[in-house]
């Protein structure tokens, strides 16, 4: 046993999975902050109406989002005295959005070989970064939605465009969008070094 020897890539791959396993465990108190923190967003920065338009965010729980929120789009222009008139919901998943992209963040710069110091430097900024891709991508989410009741003047064609965009990024917050921050934002140039002395990497060593 004195002479094992473990792997750091192997290693840090553990902790990896033990920690974003951890944190997408369905924790209940976690997945209902979530869905509040987005309501409460959403409602900060779009919420509320204008001459034409009017939004209102508010929880809803199905079997495929049982933790998600619904965005209701109003044209008030089309709306009858009585209050009836069309409405567009556009259901998005809170957890996907708040909490996959957090464990993934954290999970990834738990486990990088930098100054702990560093690292929660790079955790603050990439969440600062975060929630400003998070308004963008409900901002776009409702703008493509509210082409459905004449807000937005689209072609079936360019219609069929930005829902099918607007898929794209609600999935990739999740996943391409911590990754990328993470690429940007916690590595420095020189860092090389720290991974090449930990990983213990020899070029004359390669083959």
């Amino acid at each position: 046993m004195a002479g094992l020897k473990i792997d750091p890539m192997a290693f840090r791959l553990l902790q990896f999975t033990l920690i974003y396993t951890l944190l997408l465990l369905p924790w209940p108190l976690a997945n209902e902050a979530a869905s509040t923190y987005l309501i409460a967003l959403g409602h900060a920065v779009y919420g509320g109406p204008n001459d034409q338009r009017e939004l209102d965010f508010e929880k809803m729980a199905t079997s495929d989002y049982p933790y998600g929120i619904r965005i209701v789009i109003v044209n008030r222009s089309l709306m009858k005295p009585d209050g009836s008139g069309p409405v567009r919901n556009l259901d998005l998943d809170a957890r996907g959005i708040v909490i996959k992209p957090l464990a993934l963040l954290i999970a990834l710069i738990a486990v990088t070989p930098l100054s702990w110091l560093r690292r929660l430097k790079a955790l603050g900024w990439c969440l600062l970064w975060e929630q400003f891709i998070i308004i963008a991508v409900l901002g776009f989410s409702i703008w493509s939605e509210a082409a459905e009741i004449s807000l937005v003047h689209l072609s079936p064609f360019w219609l069929q465009v930005v829902h099918s965009l607007r898929e794209v990024m609600v999935s990739q917050l999740g996943l391409s969008v911590p990754i990328l921050l993470w690429l940007l934002v916690v590595f420095r140039r020189g860092d090389e070094r720290i991974f090449k002395s930990y990983l213990n990497f020899s070029p004359a060593k390669r083959t």
